[in-house]
């Protein structure tokens, strides 16, 4: 959805400006989950997997249904919610749990590069 973001904003009546207000909101939002990790690695996995797969599937919903810019950047922010829940809690899951002693350092960073992408 990133990729289009510009014509999807174009498309609700938002401007190519909206993208900072977009990048802002998606930045922020980031923080509270950051802030408290530690009580997102006691969800149960299930409900974390449920939060991963849940919250990017609602935001393209409402790209798709939107009709004002402010759908887009609660969509965006729904993302990024979901991206940070399973940037702590599922990662350390399944990196520890199937990757061997030898090659976690290298899972990490692999991990992270695809995040990053």
């Amino acid at each position: 959805m990133n990729h289009l973001k510009t014509a999807i904003l174009e498309n609700v009546g938002g401007s190519v400006s909206d993208l900072g207000i977009d990048g802002f909101i998606s930045a922020i939002i980031q923080v509270p989950f950051i802030a408290c990790a530690d009580k997102v690695e006691k969800l149960s996995l299930r409900v974390r997997y449920l939060f991963v797969t849940g919250l990017p599937c609602i935001a393209c919903l409402l790209a798709y249904c939107a009709v004002s810019p402010v759908m887009i950047f609660s969509g965006s922010g729904l993302i990024n919610s979901g991206i940070v829940i399973g940037m702590f809690g599922v990662k350390n899951y399944v990196i520890f749990y199937t990757v061997s002693c030898q090659l976690l350092h290298c899972s990490f960073f692999a991990w992270d590069a695809i995040l990053s992408l």
